[in-house]
């Protein structure tokens, strides 16, 4: 199939679930190339509530080290986006012209996709494509596809349950000093020690 996946998300920290999601759609879609984009200006987040834009682009660099034909990508941090993952897609659109372009996503945040700024545009350009979760909602997800059904919008959905794991569980498992070896890359978990982040 060939294209280009664009990952986007706040990856504070990046962990297995994410990488999981990578190789799965590398294989699946085959792919030409992931960018991993480390969000700069979250507009659902406060600022305050997340790690500095530089620590998660080096994390997202040291994950990306074991994934195939993934690269990070710093657009946000230069882009005069608002945070709007629009304005990155429209950016990709005109780098790759002629390249079918995938969002790749958790699928807790694809049942809030149809929410997005300017949502419906951003699905012209660019196809949603997440993995199941063991606590997602049936019926949210449901929901969601029906609603980009309206708008002519194709997901991809595979079949393939990823780990249960979220960025806000390892969060409190480091600062409550639990082991946390088996949800991140051992690059990542030793830039965190090293860090001393979420203590």
């Amino acid at each position: 199939m060939g294209g280009i996946g664009l990952f986007g998300g706040s990856f504070d920290p990046i962990h297995l679930g994410h990488t999981f999601i990578c190789e799965s759609f590398y294989e699946y879609l085959n792919l030409d190339q992931i960018f991993l984009i480390p969000s700069f200006n979250a507009p659902h987040k406060a600022q305050s509530q997340i790690s500095s834009f530089h620590h998660r682009l080096n994390m997202c660099n040291l994950a990306a080290k074991s994934l195939p034909s993934t690269q990070v990508d710093n657009i946000e941090f230069s882009l005069d986006n608002g945070g709007y993952f629009i304005n990155v897609v429209k950016e990709y659109s005109r780098r790759y012209p002629n390249q079918s372009l995938y969002m790749l996503v958790g699928s807790d945040t694809f049942q809030n996709i149809s929410g997005w700024y300017q949502a419906r545009d951003m699905l012209s350009l660019i196809t949603p494509c997440t993995v199941l979760r063991p606590t997602i909602d049936n019926k949210s997800m449901m929901k969601t596809i029906s609603q980009l059904g309206k708008w002519q919008v194709n997901s991809i959905i595979l079949d393939k349950v990823g780990p249960n794991i979220s960025s806000r569980k390892i969060r409190q498992t480091i600062t409550k000093n639990q082991d946390e070896d088996h949800l991140l890359d051992n690059r990542v978990l030793s830039y965190i020690q090293e860090n001393r982040l979420y203590i």
